[in-house]
């Protein structure tokens, strides 16, 4: 299990991903939604019924999807132990994008 001071940093930057990811990708989904819901799961140390309890809908398949990752690098589970963050990283706009 990762420690509070770990879990404490990638919360902030989750935070600061969302100014620096659009919000919606070329499907028309909401990543702020994501990066919300991963920094929800851990903020509150949320388990998996939690989560699968929180984001139940039909459309929240890919958000319950995120909060599950959240969850299982929180828990140092095996296949995630890349942070969440890192899997926004291609998404983070060009400073260049930003000054137009």
């Amino acid at each position: 299990m990762k420690t509070q001071k770990e879990i404490n940093e990638e919360i902030k930057r989750l935070n600061k991903l969302i100014e620096q990811v659009p919000q919606y990708n070329f499907f028309s989904e909401d990543n702020h939604e994501k990066i919300n819901a991963q920094i929800e799961v851990l903020e509150n140390d949320m388990d998996d019924d939690e989560i699968n309890e929180r984001w139940a809908g039909e459309d929240e398949v890919d958000i319950n999807d995120h909060a599950i990752t959240a969850a299982c690098w929180r828990d140092d589970v095996k296949g995630y132990e890349e942070a969440p963050s890192k899997d926004w990283q291609s998404l983070v706009k060009n400073k260049m994008d930003s000054k137009e």
